[in-house]
């Protein structure tokens, strides 16, 4: 052993190397691992020998080992928190889609009840016109078309009259607007607005509209006709509304299971409005224009509150209708 120099095991070194102060960049040439000793380090020259020796020895080692692929790290998963943060933004995502899907379907809906009422009323007119300014009946009897109705909207047959609900049939060609207004109707999808079930009457569609009869002689058809100009103020006289009634009494309804279906007539009494455009209804009135009326509260319809069936006055009262 020569003079001023020390030879430390593995152990020794272990033990001492912390005291000292190793800097922080390799020499130059070194082996990796091997690490320049500062001045009035405590720690042999000789220490860097064994540095270089033992650091080539883990590197060697832990190549080896990689190379036989058996202490690759593992690959990682997803945590719980990224997990419950990619549901978290899914179900937002989610709620927005259905959002804007649902606006956009109220938007198609309020077209088509709008163009519904805008045809109707505009044959409507054209009808009273041609007809000494007098309203069309709400339903005949008479043997015209057959054996059967012949309603606002067209005519059914009594076999079609004592079907089933749903299977029920009409031929819009033969009532009495059949010649002012286009043969056929899109049927209204905001009866799927109120989130109710729906019963329809009848096979080919409907329309979702009805007629005031107290315009055309009432529900029976065996009133007087009102005329236009005896109106004391056309523009506050409803002809054409939104419609719907709530049925609790024709299967598959029942009182704990009420049901929308579409309805075509209002007078004094009937709860039949429908006020399913953002709590109101589109109307058209005597005069040919067309709006919407809100509901008078003391009507709704509480066998189905949320289906916004009621009135626009309180029963008894002729508020919009004469």
């Amino acid at each position: 052993m020569r003079e001023g120099r020390v030879h430390l095991s593995s152990a020794a070194f272990v033990t001492t190397a912390p005291r000292g102060r190793v800097a922080g960049r390799p020499r130059t040439g070194a082996l990796p691992g091997t690490f320049r000793q500062e001045r009035g380090t405590d720690v042999p020259p000789v220490c860097e020998a064994g540095m270089a020796v033992q650091n080539r020895f883990r590197f060697a080692k832990v190549s080896s080992v990689c190379t036989a692929g058996t202490a690759m790290p593992p690959s990682r998963g997803f945590s719980l928190v990224e997990l419950m943060a990619s549901m978290a933004i899914v179900t937002i995502l989610g709620a927005v889609v259905f959002v804007a899907a649902k606006q956009a379907y109220a938007s198609s809906s309020l077209a088509v009840s709008a163009n519904n009422i805008r045809q109707l009323a505009a044959g409507g007119m054209a009808y009273v016109g041609d007809n000494n300014y007098t309203f069309w009946p709400y339903q005949t009897n008479d043997a015209t078309n057959g054996v059967g109705a012949t309603w606002w909207f067209g005519f059914e047959t009594a076999s079609s009259m004592s079907s089933p609900e749903g299977q029920r049939n009409f031929d819009p060609t033969k009532g009495p607007l059949a010649n002012y207004v286009p043969k056929g109707f899109r049927p209204d999808p905001s009866f799927a607005l109120g989130g109710k079930a729906f019963k329809p009457k009848y096979r080919n569609g409907y329309i979702g509209v009805g007629y005031n009869t107290l315009l055309g002689g009432g529900f029976m058809g065996s009133g007087v006709l009102k005329r236009q100009t005896a109106l004391s103020d056309p523009s506050q006289v409803v002809v054409f509304f939104t419609a719907a009634q709530v049925n609790t009494f024709q299967r598959p309804a029942s009182a704990r299971n009420p049901m929308l279906e579409e309805f075509y007539g209002i007078d004094e009494r009937e709860v039949t409005a429908h006020f399913r455009h953002g709590g109101k209804a589109m109307v058209s009135f005597a005069s040919g224009n067309a709006g919407f009326l809100p509901m008078d509260e003391s009507t709704r319809d509480m066998r189905s509150p949320k289906a916004n069936i009621g009135r626009f006055a309180p029963r008894g009262n002729r508020k919009f209708l004469e």
